[in-house]
């Protein structure tokens, strides 16, 4: 495969770039998202990182840095002026999920990250501007428990474990089901789990955007997406 100096692939109410027959390079998420944009629909602005920088990312991690990155930054950026957010800004945060996609699809096999860009600090500030408080602490336990599984490679069961004797205790059935306050300790206690296994949750947004496209990155080779396309005959390019 010929490797595309473009690497990023935006879709908002401005511009469209790609569309939906590009899947090789798009992947069926993102060539998906490219002809729902250009067909007027309301789909929520983002861009796609091409099967092409995969390519460079699983040959030459510092050639990803190197020519990939700086797009990244650049597709941020315009995506801070469409949506009129910042991301990291403490009182109008840009949240972004870093979802994965390939040319065929393969349902629950690859990871996914949600809420990037929260912190203490963000969290602390919605709750101030009368976000509620309930939402907000989901989700930002749901960011450091995807985190602390996929990018920092904690068993899932660690944060699993406290979530139901939380609802144990709470004699409640869904997670969702907790009060806000018990939501908040449980950010403190998902928080002690990462330390705990001698990992950091990184403050700082853009660190959470690139380790947390990494850790997509090397999701394809997860033994879940191996055994899929060998059951499945898709090829593992």
């Amino acid at each position: 495969m010929s490797v595309n100096s473009q690497y990023i692939y935006s879709f908002d109410s401005q511009r469209v770039e790609g569309n939906s027959s590009l899947k090789d390079l798009l992947g069926g998420k993102g060539s998906g998202l490219a002809g729902m944009s250009m067909a007027g629909l309301p789909v929520p602005p983002g861009f796609t990182i091409s099967t092409d920088a995969y390519t460079v990312f699983n040959r030459d991690q510092h050639a990803f840095e190197r020519q990939v990155w700086p797009q990244i930054l650049a597709g941020i950026k315009r995506l801070e002026q469409v949506s009129q957010k910042g991301l990291g800004d403490a009182t109008n945060p840009l949240l972004l999920s870093i979802r994965s996609g390939a040319k065929y699809s393969m349902p629950g096999m690859m990871d996914t990250v949600l809420n990037v860009g929260l912190n203490n600090e963000i969290v602390r500030n919605m709750i101030n501007n009368h976000e509620d408080p309930k939402f907000v602490f989901d989700s930002y336990r749901r960011l450091l428990q995807m985190f602390g599984n996929v990018v920092l490679g904690i068993p899932l069961s660690n944060f699993e474990d406290l979530l139901h004797e939380e609802r144990v205790k709470q004699e409640v059935e869904h997670d969702i089901e907790l009060h806000a306050q018990i939501l908040g300790r449980i950010c403190g206690q998902f928080e002690d789990i990462i330390t705990a296994n001698d990992e950091v949750f990184p403050s700082n947004p853009r660190e959470q955007i690139r380790l947390g496209i990494e850790a997509v990155f090397k999701s394809w080779n997860n033994s879940r997406a191996i055994t899929y396309r060998k059951l499945n005959n898709i090829p593992g390019n």
